[in-house]
């Protein structure tokens, strides 16, 4: 069986404890949805470094040292970063650029494993500000909507895969 193209898993490490992605809640509450194939109008594309023939296959999450440049409370708290892993050896695969996951995140994989949708916020005061990434795991992009998110209590896919 050959591996499916994209993200097998996605592992959260934080400060207190480990938790595994899961699949959607059977009955995701009605929401407003934004539409992948966002134009470039309201969308930027990250540049992101990806080691030649190297994939993400898994993601670890982890709170990690924001370097000098970090504010005051990032240097109190560290920032959520995830990397590319290893499965096997579940080591980094170095050569990653990180995701950069704010204060927190929702993630979700879209049913094909080729895009994780990602909602973070850069506080914790409030949920405002939030930012959607759309992340390709293969080629290793990250395009950015220009759409705030205030607030979202879950973060989901259409069965197809056209919408967030």
């Amino acid at each position: 069986m050959s591996p499916r193209p994209g993200l097998a898993a996605l592992s959260l490490v934080a400060a207190v404890g480990l938790a595994i992605a899961c699949a959607a809640p059977l009955s995701p509450p009605a929401a407003v949805t934004t539409p992948v194939a966002a134009g470039p109008a309201n969308a930027t594309q990250a540049p992101m470094a990806r080691p030649a023939g190297a994939s993400a296959e898994l993601l670890l999450a982890r709170v990690e040292d924001p370097g000098p440049d970090g504010s005051l409370d990032q240097q109190k708290l560290g920032v959520l970063r995830a990397r590319p892993i290893d499965p096997r050896t579940l080591q980094d695969i170095p050569g990653f650029t990180p995701l950069e996951l704010g204060h927190h995140y929702k993630a979700a994989l879209a049913p094909d494993g080729r895009t994780l949708a990602t909602i973070v916020w850069p506080s914790g005061s409030s949920n405002a500000g939030g930012v959607l990434h759309l992340v390709d795991p293969v080629a290793w992009t990250d395009r950015v909507i220009d759409a705030p998110v205030d607030e979202a209590a879950w973060l989901g896919w259409s069965a197809d895969g056209a919408r967030v």
